[in-house]
């Protein structure tokens, strides 16, 4: 544990000596793609995604202390006139892609499989769970809607020690988003959804209230490319805007 948090703190020193960092390259901007690679991209992700072959990754482990609330973000009301949950709203984007695929492949939209993966954590999974029974799974089915639990680890002060509670028990906190493959791998979904045919899973957090869940046009692309990895991106509004930047150290991505 002391070897990994002092790699840790030293990956994240903030004076960048010796190291080379780059813009991240290979990127297309969906702006400047023709009209009709657009459409050809549309159509491609739909096909894709009628064929089953794609699932939704929803992070939602965390709970809305910023927002002013202890429940699950997902749970979160974020004043939109429509009253609607973080996770209705991602839902209901999940369900319309499912329309707009069975359109495109010409199949009924009830032979579209497209499962909802939904990473909790130790202090938001049984709340979470229960929310989405409450709501009926938002008409996805609960078939379709599967529910996991990310990791635990100790907590460390910047010292490397452990740290303990109050009664004498190891203070444990989530391991993060990053630890979602370990998780998936431990929870038997990864087994299940390849056994299903799916093979290639459409990643998002919570909080991103605008992000266009499963987006059959960047699901495309990525299929197109034939790409292990990709991620889409909005430009920043200025060069001192404080949101996070894609770019490579020393030729990797970070």
């Amino acid at each position: 544990l002391r070897a990994r948090l002092a790699a840790s703190l030293g990956a994240s020193s903030p004076s960048g000596a010796g190291r080379a960092i780059a813009p991240f390259p290979h990127v297309r901007e969906l702006s400047s793609m023709p009209p009709e690679e657009r459409a050809s991209l549309f159509d491609e992700g739909c096909r894709l995604i009628a064929r089953g072959a794609l699932a939704v990754l929803l992070l939602a482990g965390g709970q809305g202390t910023r927002l002013g609330s202890s429940a699950p973000k997902g749970c979160y009301n974020i004043g939109m006139p429509s009253g609607k949950s973080l996770f209705q709203y991602h839902a209901e984007r999940l369900l319309r892609v499912r329309q707009l695929a069975a359109s495109v492949a010409r199949v009924d939209v009830s032979a579209v499989r497209l499962p909802l993966l939904v990473m909790t954590s130790d202090a938001t999974h049984r709340e979470t769970v229960g929310f989405f029974e409450q709501h009926g799974h938002f008409g996805l089915g609960p078939s379709q809607v599967h529910f996991f639990e990310q990791g635990m680890l100790p907590c460390l002060s910047e010292a490397g020690e452990i740290l303990v509670e109050g009664d004498g028990r190891v203070a444990m906190a989530p391991d993060g988003n990053g630890g979602v493959y370990a998780s998936l791998l431990a929870s038997g979904l990864l087994d299940a959804l390849e056994r299903g045919g799916t093979s290639c899973v459409f990643q998002l957090c919570v909080d991103n209230a605008l992000c266009k869940v499963a987006d059959p046009t960047f699901v495309g692309f990525c299929a197109r490319e034939g790409a292990d990895c990709a991620s889409k991106t909005v430009p920043k509004a200025h060069a001192h805007e404080r949101v996070g930047v894609l770019g490579t150290q020393d030729g990797r991505a970070c």
